[in-house]
């Protein structure tokens, strides 16, 4: 399923925007097994930057799809590092990866319902998470440690975050503070959302159940991350 966002801006908001040098960060939100409902934990996993935009108009629609693959790196999870996708490969909800002793990282047809997982077979600890298609770009949304001979297990969600900051980190960044005014939007019921933003009084949906406010300064860990 395709679903799109729209974020109008005041002709005002853009030209601070532009001026200032600031960009539009988008985050994903995921949840890592064994599944307990939405129980708090990140297992040691961060959000990463899904896409920044730069050079903003008046009104942005952006676009993200189910399609996904479960990627690797030796990139370390620390905060305000760039994650590297070392290897990759496509997958499914339902399907479940496998990193052989060889280090050579195959899907399988058979797996977990409603999961992306990958099993390590190698005795090295590595970086692993998902990419999701956004903007017609494959991009890494999440990162988790996933240590020799030990199984991973991954579902996205349809809850996004939105952001406007110092244009400052670059796609694939751990970010473990929001560092801007954001919006959390739900996108479960359904697949158009529409919302504004305005540079001093912050955004705007119209009172929308589907959408919450997250002040600058929260932690995105426990936001975006969820058994």
């Amino acid at each position: 399923m395709t679903r799109h966002l729209t974020i109008t801006l005041s002709p005002h908001t853009v030209q601070s925007l532009n001026r200032e040098d600031m960009a539009l960060y988008l985050f994903a939100a995921v949840r890592h097994g064994p599944f307990a409902s939405g129980a708090p934990g990140t297992a040691g996993g961060a959000p990463l930057v899904w896409l920044r935009r730069t050079h903003l108009l008046q009104t942005t629609t952006l676009t993200f799809e189910d399609t996904l693959n479960i990627y690797l790196s030796s990139t370390e999870i620390e905060p305000n590092a760039v994650v590297v996708v070392g290897a990759q490969v496509d997958t499914a909800l339902g399907q479940t990866a496998l990193l052989n002793d060889g280090r050579q990282l195959t899907a399988t047809v058979s797996g977990l319902p409603d999961t992306a997982a990958l099993i390590n077979r190698d005795d090295q600890s590595w970086s692993w998470g998902l990419c999701r298609t956004i903007s017609d770009q494959m991009a890494p949304f999440c990162v988790f440690p996933l240590h020799g001979h030990a199984m991973g297990m991954l579902a996205p969600t349809d809850r996004i975050l939105a952001l406007f900051a110092t244009d400052s980190t670059p796609p694939g960044s751990i970010v473990e503070t929001a560092f801007g005014p954001g919006l959390l939007i739900d996108f479960v019921a359904a697949a158009t959302r529409e919302v504004a933003f305005d540079i001093d009084t912050g955004w705007r949906s119209d009172g929308s159940v589907w959408a919450r406010p997250v002040p600058a300064g929260s932690a995105l860990g426990p936001l975006l991350i969820a058994r």
